[in-house]
């Protein structure tokens, strides 16, 4: 008879006589329960807390900065930075070296001792100046011409210098990093130090000559290294510690 009660409708359910079937009542009331409860579960867990996909991505953002704040302060990371500004410097006096004759130009690298910057310049005569100094890099005359031209004071004293037409962003002073500093710098015109508070040049001729150049850079204030160069090949090389070179013209004296 209970059977027969699951075919009848509710209200014929809920108006039955018959005694067996009295459970009725209790199994749909069991039933509500049970639905209750299923909606205060499903409810409750859609107001549980969680992480959102932004409050992750900030999280990670600001995880990411603090690592990189604490990596760039290191020791380890103001090494390598010091490392990469000596290598850049290194590769601007090669590439000048070869741009020089490529735009038939006298380049020029100017040290600030006292800043610790350097930038590039492109060497130009004034109008109706003295220009001997273009005359040597048209002619075709010996090599001696060269050196006799940044050996002579008189040369390059009527022209001005301006940033590379083709590497404006070269002409901008490049500040080299906390603690590497360039203590003296060496060229045919002697020696000039750190503590005179001047600045020194080094020049690249369209001939395919550089100036003999010495530079003792200190870094993190003990390493002491030494970059010199070749005038003839514009190849440098890097010595560690503190290294007088004088250039003649048929050798070089350590």
């Amino acid at each position: 008879m209970c059977f027969q009660v699951l075919f009848l409708s509710a209200k014929q359910f809920a108006h039955s006589s018959n005694g067996d079937c009295s459970t009725g009542p209790a199994f749909k009331s069991s039933a509500s329960k049970f639905s209750g409860s299923k909606y205060s579960s499903e409810s409750s867990g859609e107001s549980s807390g969680g992480f959102t996909l932004i409050e992750l991505v900030l999280v990670i953002l600001v995880v990411s900065a603090l690592v990189y704040l604490g990596f760039r302060n290191s020791s380890s990371a103001q090494f390598w930075k010091r490392q990469g500004a000596i290598r850049e410097l290194n590769e601007t006096m090669r590439f000048l070296f070869h741009q020089a004759i490529a735009d038939r130009s006298f380049y020029e690298i100017e040290f600030d001792l006292e800043k610790s910057t350097y930038k590039v310049g492109v060497l130009r005569p004034e109008p109706g100046a003295d220009d001997r100094l273009q005359e040597v890099a048209q002619d075709a005359g010996n090599i001696t011409l060269e050196l006799n031209a940044f050996l002579n004071p008189s040369y390059g004293e009527s022209y001005t210098v301006i940033p590379p037409p083709n590497f404006p962003s070269m002409g901008e002073p490049r500040q080299l990093p906390d603690g590497l500093t360039i203590e003296a710098v060496y060229t045919p015109t002697g020696w000039i130090r750190r503590s005179e508070k001047k600045k020194a040049r080094m020049r690249f001729s369209p001939r395919g000559f550089a100036e003999f150049t010495v530079l003792h850079l200190l870094m993190g204030g003990e390493q002491e290294m030494t970059l010199v160069n070749n005038p003839f090949t514009g190849l440098t090389q890097l010595h560690p510690g503190f290294k007088d070179y004088e250039w003649t013209f048929a050798e070089k004296k350590k």
